[in-house]
């Protein structure tokens, strides 16, 4: 999607204030499985993916952990750091930042109706060119 906005050149505060949309950074299951002790557990999904580690896949050394008895954060906390900042409520792109530059990977959930009536202006000239195009 951010693609998209850049390509038609289209302002991503004004999208996002104008189709209600919020930023998504990942997938989160809540009481997805539970422990041996009972207690619920959940994870992240995330939009972004861990690099490789010395040669290893990341999953690696946390499944050899896991096995070892080792325990502790998931494997999306082990690696990532967006999962700090999801857990904050945070955003993953910063108010002063500019337009699609985020902390890292990111999609929106979007009003489709807004938005359709958003391109719909902006392709047939009612509305003002974004980003200061003429």
């Amino acid at each position: 999607m951010g693609w998209t906005l850049d390509l038609v050149g289209l302002d991503e505060n004004d999208f996002i204030r104008n189709c209600d949309a919020t930023f998504k950074a990942a997938v989160k299951f809540v009481d997805w499985d539970h422990n041996a002790d009972g207690t619920a557990t959940g994870y992240y999904h995330p939009f972004s993916f861990p690099s490789y580690l010395q040669g290893y896949a990341p999953a690696y050394p946390f499944h050899r952990r896991s096995k070892s008895g080792g325990g502790g954060r998931s494997f999306a906390h082990s690696m990532l750091g967006s999962c700090a900042v999801l857990d904050a409520n945070k955003s993953p792109r910063r108010p002063d930042a500019n337009n699609l530059e985020g902390l890292f990977p990111y999609a929106y959930h979007v009003n489709a109706g807004l938005f359709a009536g958003y391109l719909r202006d902006y392709c047939t000239g009612n509305r003002p060119p974004p980003c200061g195009r003429r």
